[in-house]
């Protein structure tokens, strides 16, 4: 028997595919230029901004998105995946309707100073429902949500670590998380997953023992997943974790609003907002310097000028194509 090797190369087709959906997520994006995103949630917490950054959220309002190269996009696929396998779950696990993403948008608006009016859309990963009075939608009912969810994969040994040992959501997806709950007027339950198996050893193990007191005979971390359930009481957002124990936040549904009330008005006065500092849902400081992660960073450091800066984060963003 003879049979030659195939002409064609799945990586090859696998790029060509990738690049394709990338143009069809462009020309989408396109469509909703001019619109705030429920995905760059933040909220103010007086002066001061925590969640997303602020200036990250007001380059997309101008249509300029943060540059992806190939480890990010890997990085978004297996988020992609995580979504199927959560979706696969579901519909076994949960007696009633589901609905995802593009079937569950939602949108608001902000006022500017000036009075202009801009909107916010998002749309939640899932929400699980059920049919009006019980009905069917044949017959015309509407779909009610009950509980959304929002999924988060962990791509680091580090921040798998971190929340095995010292479960703690991180502050920008509980803003985002907390956004849609007061939005839709439905609890939300953030969930992240941690699919890889994490061997370390040598100094870096010692450290991470040390850290996240990890008991000497775990050798290995496991995959695992961790939920934080969204609650709300006089405004202000509160979480359960996966023990059930409450923890407070400083988010409040006030301080979100003002957040893309912020955004709007920075667009509108072509005046950027002092620099974002990393801060928790608590005002402490968070583990590391987002901004050391960001690449419109050497942006913010050379300029505070609107419109150089905006020229220089578009640059950025034309040379990473080449």
């Amino acid at each position: 028997m003879n049979i030659k090797p195939a002409v064609v190369s799945a990586i090859g087709l696998f790029q060509k595919g990738r690049e394709e959906l990338q143009r069809r997520h462009q020309e989408k994006a396109k469509k909703t230029q001019g619109n705030l995103r429920g995905g760059n949630s933040g909220c103010m917490v007086g002066d001061t901004v925590i969640g997303k950054c602020h200036r990250v959220s007001l380059a997309r309002l101008e249509g300029i998105d943060q540059p992806v190269d190939a480890k990010s996009q890997d990085i978004f696929d297996a988020g992609y995946l995580n979504e199927e396998v959560w979706k696969r779950n579901l519909e076994v696990a949960w007696d009633g309707p589901i609905k995802y993403e593009e079937q569950t948008p939602g949108k608001w608006s902000v006022t500017s100073g000036s009075g202009k009016e801009t909107l916010v859309t998002f749309s939640p990963d899932t929400e699980l429902g059920r049919w009006e009075d019980g009905g069917n939608p044949a017959n015309g009912m509407e779909f009610v949500p009950e509980v959304g969810l929002e999924y988060k994969i962990i791509v680091s040994d580090s921040q798998g670590l971190q929340k095995f040992y010292k479960p703690r959501p991180n502050t920008d997806n509980l803003c985002q998380t907390g956004h849609y709950s007061m939005k839709k007027g439905i609890p939300y339950i953030l969930v992240y997953a941690y699919h890889s198996m994490a061997s370390i050893p040598g100094m870096a193990w010692w450290w991470s023992r040390k850290k996240f007191n990890i008991p000497e005979d775990v050798k290995k971390l496991n995959p695992f997943k961790v939920e934080f359930k969204i609650g709300w009481e006089n405004g202000s957002l509160y979480f359960l974790t996966g023990k059930g124990e409450r923890v407070d936040t400083l988010i409040t549904a006030e301080g979100i609003e003002e957040y893309y009330t912020l955004v709007a008005d920075m667009k509108e006065q072509k005046a950027l907002y002092t620099r974002f500092k990393s801060k928790e849902y608590d005002l402490s400081d968070a583990p590391f310097d987002h901004c050391n992660y960001c690449p419109f960073e050497s942006a913010c450091d050379e300029t505070e000028d609107y419109q150089v800066w905006l020229d220089k984060i578009q640059l950025i963003v034309e040379n990473s194509k080449r």
